[in-house]
């Protein structure tokens, strides 16, 4: 057994001092823990916490085995009881920092012991507390749902089967609860869904999804707004030309706000940004400035997304790439330099070359822009879609059109290959090369009446259909004065 790399010591790692501490006073109760030896192993760890780089599997045995050979088997069968140990002390851990799952925990003892009066107060209980996190997610309607299934459960084994009318009347409020929870729940879900069609080549088919969004349609008086917003959202990505909807949707947002959780705020507004920079490409330029808006917004009051305790990198780029297309540079590095300590650490490096680099390339710092794209690390399409495409622009804006025409063979390429790619965002990369290799043809010696047609063309095609559209029209007018 390797020690540096046993379970163990990789889960006491992410340990805080004040958790591994904790973890001690667990290990040391015996109402946890009755092995004397998991007491003696957690006071050696104790002498070499955080980093344990200087623990020896050898001697960690000859503690509790002075005078017998070394076998790995034991030790790892002590490593192992250690380990199941820390799994129940973050259960436990856990639990004491949800006050709402330890109380519903409690009634459930209450019922199972048939305690009225303590099953009464603690529900009542349960109910503050439930209102005092009173931002709306799943969790604060499944928690709704729950404690009022438990009281009418438990109090109708004390009414009498002939006085059980307003039993009849709770058990109606308890399914009205749980659609609450589950149609909140299944908005959620199809939004995700819908809203990641876009990005991906993957089509699904959600059939539960239009009978409820159906159903809100015909009955659409809900008393919970973020249900409401949910519906209204699948609307809009379903139906993206109805613009007065997402003025329906901003209405919401600004009216019931303070009502909504801020895990949920955060996943609305990115949808509704996406929303907005998707439609202004395809033509709706008053949404341009709603999606640096709401951008703005997000950032600063710290409505962005996270991915467990980080920032995403696609975000962090996007954040960057939204700031410089408005030409608020000032923003925009503020910006960089503030979030970029929050990606994970092994996507720091690579998200800030990228954007630094497209940082230069808006303030015409060519050389040191290309030098940057050249040193990352490409991991996934997309990077390699956004590398090339900056690539591209950069040869064609210093005239260096060989370099342009070598890069132009391998983009197209990839946009063609790779199967992962939607096939709209394949269309538009590949209207985009095309465009760009005409003009660079032309810059090359070609014929120049060739621009006439390349603009009636550029004119005509649908701007959702070709990447870059605005900064092909500045080429062509760049050439022809």
């Amino acid at each position: 057994m390797e020690i540096e790399n046993s379970k163990l010591l990789i889960l006491l790692k992410t340990f805080s001092k004040e958790e591994f501490i904790r973890f001690g006073d667990f290990v040391n109760s015996r109402f946890f823990n009755t092995s004397e030896q998991l007491i003696i192993l957690y006071d050696l760890l104790s002498e070499d916490f955080p980093l344990f780089d200087s623990l020896d599997k050898k001697s960690i045995y000859a503690r509790f085995y002075p005078k017998s050979e070394y076998k790995d088997k034991k030790l790892r069968d002590i490593f192992s009881r250690m380990l199941d140990l820390a799994d129940d002390f973050l259960a436990h851990y856990e639990l004491m920092q949800n006050e709402v799952t330890k109380k519903r925990y409690t009634l459930i003892q209450f019922d199972k012991r048939d305690l009225e009066k303590h099953f009464i107060a603690a529900s009542n209980e349960f109910d503050k507390l439930i209102e005092k996190n009173r931002p709306i997610d799943c969790d604060y309607l499944m928690n709704k749902y729950s404690v009022f299934r438990l009281k009418r459960e438990f109090l109708e084994r004390f009414v009498a089967i002939g006085k059980r009318s307003s039993l009849f009347a709770d058990m109606n409020t308890e399914m009205d609860l749980f659609v609450d929870y589950a149609l909140f729940k299944t908005l959620e879900y199809g939004l995700f869904i819908y809203a990641q069609k876009f990005f991906f080549n993957e089509n699904y088919e959600m059939k539960l999804l239009d009978l409820i969004v159906e159903f809100i349609d015909k009955n659409p008086e809900f008393k919970i707004p973020v249900i409401e917003i949910y519906h209204k959202m699948i609307l809009l990505i379903k139906n993206p030309d109805e613009v007065s909807v997402y003025y329906e949707i901003k209405d919401l947002l600004d009216r019931h706000k303070s009502s909504i959780h801020r895990k949920t705020l955060n996943s609305l507004l990115v949808n509704l940004f996406n929303y907005t920079k998707i439609e202004s490409i395809k033509g709706k330029p008053h949404l341009k400035a709603e999606n640096f808006r709401l951008l703005k917004e997000s950032i600063e009051s710290g409505l962005h997304p996270k991915e467990g305790n980080y920032f995403p990198e696609n975000s962090f780029i996007t954040v960057v790439s939204t700031g410089l297309q408005h030409r608020d540079f000032e923003w925009t590095e503020m910006f960089m330099n503030k979030f970029i300590t929050m990606l994970p650490p092994e996507k720091q490096k690579n998200a800030y070359s990228y954007c630094r680099s497209i940082f230069n390339y808006r303030k015409k710092n060519y050389g040191e822009a290309l030098e940057g794209l050249a040193k990352i690390s490409i991991d996934d399409f997309y990077y390699q879609l956004r590398v090339k495409n900056y690539q591209l622009r950069i040869y064609f804006e210093t005239g260096d059109f060989e370099s342009a025409n070598t890069c132009i063979d391998t983009y197209r390429h990839f946009v063609s290959t790779q199967k992962y790619l939607p096939d709209h965002l394949r269309i538009r990369y590949l209207n985009f090369i095309n465009f760009t290799h005409r003009l660079v043809n032309v810059s090359l010696g070609g014929n120049r009446n060739n621009l006439i047609e390349i603009e009636r063309d550029l004119i005509e095609i649908d701007p959702s259909k070709v990447e870059n559209r605005t900064w092909l029209f500045d080429c062509l007018k760049l050439i022809k004065n």
